[in-house]
């Protein structure tokens, strides 16, 4: 509203005399600026993207590296069992259970253990065994999903860390779930590590769904180079078990509060999978997004790291909001001062209009009232106006009356401070008390007038030597009415008789040399002139002799 108010005053504003002058000094400037300022704001909220988009690529890096750091946990955990059962052929559950302690103590980890390849002729056999370990209901079972028929052996869960919880899935032949077996036979064939695509563990309560990913590790009978003869002696799979969920939520405190993440499987054969929480992160609507592609154990993986504009951009927005509050504070200001200074300007040429017809008008009445004057003053008026000496009139103390262009151009004061004056004021403060004395003796008729030669003290404050003639002017019954002076400037003539002086001076001087010297050289001349015979006479003397 202060930005628009004084534009539309401009355009639209009554009386449109006043308004119209300052449309281009207020109107179009406030534009201009506002203009500026809109640009200036744009620029600012372009740099804040940038901003934003800077410091999410980075949380997104540091997010993706931190996640793929964690994901290697499991690995190194599946390694640590796959040195377990190589350097042992009977391993028991509290061993098992020593070497999954460490791993599982963070939580990360859903759950470890070891699934054996068993005989299906040998089950029966495998099932007492494993009671006789102290489980007296266990036993070999499928998943819903059966293996394929004609499947002459089982790979049965026998151990798994920790028990509490994961006690249902003990016995399940992990080759009647599709996605194990698929995992278990490329570990099978390769020797290295193989993941599974998400599918429902087998240990979840009902009513939940636990979605989860399973590693496993091919372990063979030791000393075994050949590929075919290695997979023939294969015991089993070491796996570990991992939910993503779980993943993340362990990571949620390393990153940006503002940061999602989302780990897809791209290798399934159900399409694009989330491995994650939450439903839909597969495929984003954020628009900030940076996917890095990882192969963990197998499987194609999408790490996915998003985030709203909004949710980041809060951190960033005071500056968008700062530039654009200070900008409209400063257009504001900038169209007030406009205004008053418009404003004032306006009244300023108001005024001299004004003054300018008033003087105009006295002016003009000054000429009529000459004009009336008789003849003989208005030629007075002209003498006393053009004459080339000073003229003062006062009052018998001395105020100034009236005075002349002449006069004002010698003391260097205007008519107007000269009414404000006294002669006292213009008059060297040493011949001060010689004046007054003698208006006094003027006033008094002592005296019918005086000339004097005096020094004035100019407005600047320079000396100026004077010769005032002062007289005394009477009314029709013969009484003092009014004293006036004549004052003319005689400092350059004083210059010049010094200056004659001084030349005078200087031509007796060189007078007065010059007979000394005549007179000098006569008295000189005539005992010389005796001397200089007497001097030949003596010469012709001895030159005879």
């Amino acid at each position: 509203m202060l930005i628009a108010t004084p534009v539309a005053l401009c355009f639209f504003g009554r009386p449109r005399g006043a308004w119209a002058l300052r449309l281009a000094s207020v109107g179009l400037t406030l534009m201009l600026v506002t203009l500026l300022l809109a640009v200036g704001i744009r620029q600012v909220a372009g740099w804040n993207r940038e901003r934003v988009q800077a410091a999410f690529e980075r949380d997104a890096t540091t997010a993706s590296l931190l996640l793929t750091a964690q994901l290697r946990e499991p690995l190194q955990a599946l390694e640590a069992l796959r040195g377990v059962y190589a350097a042992s052929d009977d391993v028991t559950r509290a061993e098992l259970a020593l070497a999954s302690q460490a791993w599982l103590a963070p939580g990360r980890l859903q759950a470890m253990g070891w699934s054996e390849r068993v005989r299906r002729e040998n089950v029966p056999a495998f099932e007492a065994a494993v009671r006789a370990e102290g489980l007296p209901n266990y036993a070999v079972f499928n998943r819903a999903d059966a293996p394929p028929p004609g499947d002459d052996e089982v790979v049965a869960m026998r151990f798994i860390e920790p028990m509490a919880g994961n006690e249902s899935a003990l016995g399940v032949n992990v080759l009647s779930i599709q996605a194990a077996r698929a995992a278990v036979t490329a570990a099978r064939r390769s020797g290295q590590p193989a993941a599974t695509e998400g599918f429902p563990l087998t240990q979840h309560l009902p009513g939940q769904q636990l979605i989860g990913v399973v590693v496993y590790q091919a372990i063979y009978a030791p000393n075994l180079t050949d590929p075919a003869k290695r997979e023939a002696a294969f015991r089993g799979v070491a796996f570990v078990t991992l939910r993503m969920d779980d993943q993340l939520k362990a990571l949620a405190a390393q990153i940006a509060p503002y940061l999602k993440l989302c780990v897809v499987d791209g290798g399934s054969g159900r399409g694009r999978q989330r491995l994650a929480e939450p439903e839909g992160c597969e495929t984003p609507s954020a628009e900030l997004r940076r996917v890095r592609t990882l192969n963990y154990a197998g499987r194609p993986w999408e790490l996915s790291a998003y985030a709203r504009t909004d949710d980041l951009a809060e951190a960033h927005s005071a500056d968008v909001w700062l530039f654009a509050l200070v900008g409209l504070l400063f257009t504001a200001m900038l169209g007030g001062c406009l205004l008053l200074t418009t404003g004032r300007t306006r009244r300023i040429e108001t005024a001299v209009r004004e003054r300018t017809a008033a003087l105009q008008a006295e002016v003009y009445e000054r000429e009529v009232a000459e004009a009336a004057l008789p003849e003989s003053e208005q030629r007075f008026r002209n003498i006393l106006n053009n004459v080339p000496i000073g003229v003062i009139y006062t009052d018998l103390r001395g105020r100034v009356k009236q005075s002349n262009p002449r006069f004002c151009e010698l003391t260097g004061y205007s008519p107007e401070e000269l009414l404000l004056l006294s002669l006292a004021d213009c008059t060297h403060p040493d011949e001060l008390d010689h004046d007054v004395a003698l208006l006094g003796q003027l006033v008094r008729g002592e005296i019918p007038m005086y000339r004097r030669h005096g020094r004035f003290i100019t407005k600047p404050g320079a000396t100026v030597w004077v010769q005032a003639t002062v007289s005394l002017l009477r009314d029709a019954q013969g009484k003092p009415r009014s004293i006036v002076g004549v004052v003319e400037d005689i400092t350059e003539h004083l210059k010049l008789k010094a200056a004659e002086h001084a030349r005078e001076t200087a031509e007796a001087s060189n007078q007065a040399k010059s007979e000394f010297l005549s007179r000098m050289s006569h008295e000189l001349r005539t005992p010389l002139n005796a001397m200089l015979g007497f001097a030949q006479f003596r010469v012709r003397a001895v030159a005879g002799a």
